[in-house]
């Protein structure tokens, strides 16, 4: 198929990582602090409660995270222990973690921190001191890191969720890892001597700078920004040191060059028709500055979109769909599509994946997969404003008024 087509495939060049993917090596260092790149599987069985005494050491290495890790593990070791526990909480559950998702600590330090569970683990460990709980015992000062921690995952949190949003593609990414590892180097200039956050700080900006370095092997990063009409060549003028821009202009023409629209679009032509001029004057000075109101006609798409201001608050893919930019830019538009088309994280394709196993049940496991494929599209499309109670398009497609076509006969 590459060779009958005559496409060039680079893994280096085309690969691109899922956002949530680095956030999640990211926060993971910052947490244990840690190098390392694969984490734990997770495990459901029931006995994943057990936890050895060594397993213990090792979770209290992680300082105050994993003494309360500790704690939340005895406090649902067994039924009884749990029961005592919702009496002091007055019926509110611990959450407890996992390895694998970083989110699931956020989500315990926020509700180990919240009233009433707060108060009802200090009840707890006060009434089980003297069984092997002495040692994950918190202090005051532990809690202020608790909660220090959880201010930091909150921010990163919210990244999250608006990565893996359906409108966000590759043009947020950059922004994304601007926006993390601004908030790495601010709370680690405000930790940098504290024994306990110092180093995980350190740790999780030192992940996110890796793989923030790796994006120059692709110029789609590159091209998603600039190819946004809001944000253009002024976001990473405004960003980046003045060093990375020349070698990014380079990358960034070469990969225009690549799309070599000459050729592969030969058909639609690339310019644009020279404004109408108005008829000569008498006065010779009126002529003369007509003559100097015309903006020469850059002939390179790319060029003159670089030359126009930018467009601001407005979605890129709807922008490039317009009529204006697709009659303006043929080449270019095309090659702006396919860039942000591309989902910033994987959580959409995933979502997909979830929805088709649903459908095809084990009750439903011999349905074909072209009938798979239009439910799927059919669920896809429902969700589409334009394609929803629109009487417009129920007239035109159903070929029937809009009550009349939901009123069975």
């Amino acid at each position: 198929m590459l060779y009958e087509y005559g496409i060039v495939y680079d893994a280096k060049h085309h690969r691109l990582r899922c956002q949530g993917h680095v956030l999640n090596l990211s926060v993971n260092s910052f947490l244990y602090v840690t190098d390392s790149e694969t984490l734990e599987e997770g495990d459901d069985a029931p006995d994943r409660l057990k936890q050895s005494l060594k397993d213990i050491e090792e979770w209290r290495k992680f300082g105050p995270i994993g003494m309360l890790h500790n704690i939340i593990v005895n406090i649902q070791s067994s039924a009884i222990r749990m029961q005592e526990f919702l009496i002091l909480s007055r019926g509110a559950r611990p959450v407890r973690d996992n390895k694998t998702r970083w989110n699931s600590m956020a989500a315990m330090i926020k509700r180990s921190i919240t009233s009433p569970v707060f108060e009802a683990i200090k009840k707890y460990l006060e009434r089980h001191r003297d069984e092997d709980m002495a040692e994950d015992e918190l202090s005051d000062e532990d809690w202020k890191v608790l909660r220090d921690i959880h201010e930091f995952l909150d921010t990163l949190l919210q990244t999250t969720l608006a990565l893996e949003a359906h409108h966000s593609t590759l043009d947020t990414v950059l922004p994304a890892m601007d926006f993390v590892l601004e908030q790495f180097e601010s709370f680690k200039e405000q930790h940098r001597d504290h024994a306990v956050l110092a180093p995980m700080f350190n740790s999780g900006w030192k992940k996110m700078e890796k793989y923030y370095t790796l994006t120059d092997d692709s110029p789609a990063y590159l091209a998603a920004i600039v190819l946004n009409p809001n944000f253009k060549w002024q976001y990473i003028q405004a960003h980046w040191k003045n060093a990375w821009v020349p070698r990014a202009k380079t990358m960034m023409d070469e990969f225009w060059q690549s799309y070599n629209p000459q050729t592969s679009f030969s058909s639609t032509p690339t310019t644009t028709p020279e404004p109408a001029q108005a008829p000569p004057s008498k006065n010779v000075f009126n002529n003369w500055m007509r003559r100097h109101q015309f903006v020469p006609n850059i002939e390179d798409e790319y060029a003159r979109y670089c030359a126009a201001e930018c467009t601001y608050d407005v979605d890129p893919r709807a922008w490039w769909m317009e009529k204006t930019q697709q009659i303006s830019y043929p080449n270019l538009s095309r090659m702006a599509l396919d860039i942000l088309s591309i989902p910033a994280m994987s959580a959409d394709p995933e979502r997909l994946f979830s929805s088709a196993k649903l459908c095809l049940t084990d009750l439903r496991n011999k349905l074909g997969m072209d009938i798979l494929e239009a439910f799927e599209c059919l669920k896809s499309w429902y969700k589409i404003r334009a394609f929803r109670g629109e009487s417009k398009w129920e007239e035109e497609i159903l070929g029937a008024e809009p009550e009349k076509s939901r009123v069975r006969p």
